[in-house]
């Protein structure tokens, strides 16, 4: 749980939550301040969340971030029609059958759709 500080969000003690484990961060402004010493910028609502880059140990962007850019979007459309019909929906198909044929057909499909993620997992780091 995060609460609302003076100089933008922290960890709640209340919560028995610590800094940040990979910068020692407690707040959002710590981010900010390791991201760029000459920062001088609110941090306020609109600074939550952010993503932290591991290798640049920089903030990459705290708002607009496109997740569903126009090159990407066909791909990102079929892969999740596979994940939703065949992971999401798989796991119920599953769990439903009351025979054993439907219920062996939906293992399968589960299962390769569970195969493929890790084919393209194994090539990239995401689907």
């Amino acid at each position: 749980m995060m609460m609302r500080i003076w100089d933008g969000f922290s960890l709640n003690p209340t919560q028995r939550a610590g800094p940040d484990p990979l910068n020692g961060a407690e707040s959002i402004r710590d981010l900010y301040e390791l991201a760029s010493t000459n920062y001088t910028g609110k941090y306020t609502v609109r600074s939550v969340p952010v993503i932290w880059d591991e290798k640049l140990k920089t903030i990459i962007k705290s708002t607009a971030l496109d997740l569903y850019p126009p090159h990407l979007r066909a791909q990102i459309d079929e892969a999740n029609e596979w994940i939703d019909s065949g992971i999401n929906r798989g796991v119920y198909k599953c769990g439903f059958a009351r025979q054993q044929g439907p219920y062996q057909e939906a293992v399968k499909e589960l299962y390769e759709c569970l195969d493929k993620c890790e084919e393209i997992l194994s090539k990239q780091r995401y689907i």
